[in-house]
């Protein structure tokens, strides 16, 4: 199960690559690099899918930690979303279009962190830390 999660993270580390290239060349017509495809994002649901079934079902909201590697994890995701939020923003506010696609990927992979996050907790043992409402004042 290691390994899986490894190889993941070497391939979105890999295609993060690409990413930054779009983000950099937003004009298809401009440049023969490599787009962020459907493709792409069905492989990262497909994986989402597939790591979900080896965890226990989540029914509650939890915190971020846990081993050191899913604390790591759960930073990523947030510095993912901040990013998806930037690229939105930039997707409003720019003449460039930016893929619909790129987005979708970008929401896709902090989902995909979040789960990888959980799965080393799992494999590691150590249970998901559930979210506890304050009291109110």
């Amino acid at each position: 199960m290691e390994e899986q999660v490894d190889e993941t993270l070497g391939e979105i580390q890999n295609y993060l690559f690409v990413v930054g290239a779009e983000l950099a060349t937003p004009d298809p017509q401009a440049s023969q690099l490599q787009r962020v495809d459907a493709g792409a994002v069905e492989v990262m649901e497909e994986r989402i899918d597939a790591f979900e079934k080896q965890l226990a079902p989540l029914n509650q909201f939890i915190l971020p930690g846990g081993t050191p590697e899913a604390a790591h994890l759960h930073v990523a995701r947030t510095v993912c979303r901040r990013a998806e939020r930037r690229v939105v923003t930039l997707a409003r506010s720019s003449d460039d279009e930016i893929a619909p696609t790129l987005i979708h990927y970008l929401n896709r992979l902090g989902d995909l962190l979040f789960v990888l996050g959980r799965l080393v907790n799992a494999q590691a043992n150590v249970a998901d830390i559930p979210w506890e409402q304050p009291p109110t004042p």
